[in-house]
């Protein structure tokens, strides 16, 4: 009887520990492969590239056209401006000089003056049907009178109809007609000698601008500012270590979504990056620091082209 009970008791223990142990067995199993995978994960992600942050530095370096270490500025963008203005200016104004457009003025209001008595002339006669084009007469001119048939030019001992010369003489012969054409031609000149000055002026404050400011440590940014080149390098470095980061997440997603626990459990990102060597892994090495020399005065460019 003690016997029977005795195998009763055993049985029993046999019967409620079995499924026990196969529910250990199955935890210790499921916990063994939760850390295998995430081993698994945090071994693919270390393969990911890093953010290099001297390699990149020197891609914006080649990108924006300024050397490493950047220079910090010596002078502020207002003060080059100021420069490059007055150096411009000085230049447009040995070119464009008050001098030589009143020299073309006054050769322009001769050139289309009206002929003065005693003085020779030529002027050319309107083609008859029968020409191509109309004759020369050169000669003294001895002024215009009067006739039945209208004004009569002389030279030599000829005279000729003002009908019979051709369009663009005759203001040899008529103050108002020379009055207007020197008008319009000195309006002509003076649109011309603006529009060259103002080329002039633009394209040399370009290439002076560009000098100077490059010399002075500053570089132009993608909106077309001109900013120092440690601003230029630490903004466009921020950027792209934030595209990185963000490209950077995405694989990462991918990379657990890969590995999941039983091909359906996803470990949480944050259990994972816990594990990195550090929270965003983001560069292989210390981030450089950014050494700063000095630039050129930024007058010594201003100075090069003044002496030119």
């Amino acid at each position: 009887m003690a016997a029977n009970k005795k195998s009763c008791i055993i049985m029993a223990f046999l019967l409620g520990g079995i499924p026990l142990l196969a529910i250990c067995g199955t935890g210790i199993f499921a916990y063994v492969s939760y850390v295998k995978q995430k081993a698994i994960i945090v071994s693919e992600i270390e393969k990911l590239p890093v953010f290099d942050t001297e390699k990149v530095s020197m891609e914006i370096a080649g990108e924006f056209n300024f050397q490493l270490p950047v220079k910090e500025p010596l002078v502020t963008e207002e003060i080059i401006n100021k420069r490059v203005k007055m150096a411009v200016f000085k230049k447009a104004s040995e070119k464009f000089s008050v001098k030589k457009r009143s020299a073309d003025l006054i050769a322009i209001m001769k050139q289309y003056s009206p002929a003065k008595t005693g003085k020779e002339i030529s002027f050319q006669l309107t083609p008859r049907a029968d020409q191509g084009s109309g004759d020369i007469v050169r000669g003294i001119y001895k002024g215009v009178s009067n006739s039945p048939s209208g004004k009569l030019v002389a030279v030599g001992y000829k005279k000729y109809p003002m009908f019979s010369i051709s369009p663009e003489y005759k203001y040899l012969f008529d103050e108002g007609i020379s009055k207007m054409l020197q008008d319009e031609k000195i309006k002509e000149y003076s649109e011309k000698f603006g529009a060259e000055k103002k080329g002039f002026m633009n394209v040399l404050a370009g290439d002076l601008e560009k000098k100077v400011f490059i010399a002075a440590g500053y570089s132009k940014s993608k909106e077309g500012k001109w900013l120092s080149s440690s601003a230029i390098l630490k903004e466009e470095l921020e950027k792209r270590m934030d595209d990185f980061k963000k490209e950077r997440n995405k694989d990462i997603r991918e990379i657990i979504k890969k590995y999941k626990v039983f091909g359906f459990h996803e470990i949480g990102k944050s259990e994972v990056m816990k594990l990195l060597p550090s929270e965003d892994g983001m560069s292989s090495g210390e981030t450089k620091e950014v050494v700063e020399t000095p630039a050129k005065p930024a007058g010594s460019e201003i100075e090069k082209t003044e002496k030119k």
